[in-house]
């Protein structure tokens, strides 16, 4: 899809590249920690649907990532699921995201950040057919 002027699909390395300006280290799997009520340090936290969190938006699942340089600096990833046959999956419980970043070794795959409330993991491999979101960023 083209974006225009400076829009585009997020590489793989910057997911993991968030990832670890978050927590502090590299990783391809980490056990994300449950936000009760007030962000203290970065890291990656998983929000539910009940929780109230601005900007987090109230009711709506997902995944929060806090800068562990300054927890000013704050990105928040729905829950938003996938879609597989016009039928949606795992909203509120999942986050499925693409990458630009195509499978090294079979162009049928691409890398993406795959989450739940237990595990985030930014180098995802996704097959093509599933459809899932786009988090589009801008230089």
């Amino acid at each position: 899809m083209n974006w225009g002027g400076s829009w585009r699909t997020p590489t793989n390395a910057e997911y993991k590249a968030l990832a670890k300006a978050c927590s502090g280290r590299d990783i391809d799997n980490q056990l994300p920690v449950n936000l009760i009520s007030k962000i203290t340090k970065g890291g990656i936290y998983w929000l539910t649907a009940t929780q109230t969190f601005e900007p987090a938006y109230k009711g709506v699942a997902g995944i929060l990532f806090v800068s562990a340089k300054d927890i000013s600096k704050l990105e928040f990833f729905p829950a938003s699921g996938f879609l597989r046959d016009t039928t949606l999956h795992y909203c509120s419980k999942d986050g499925d995201y693409w990458s630009s970043t195509l499978f090294a070794t079979n162009a049928e795959y691409a890398h993406g950040l795959d989450f739940d409330s237990e595990n985030v993991d930014p180098g995802f491999r996704y097959v093509f057919y599933l459809e899932y979101g786009v988090r589009p960023v801008s230089d």
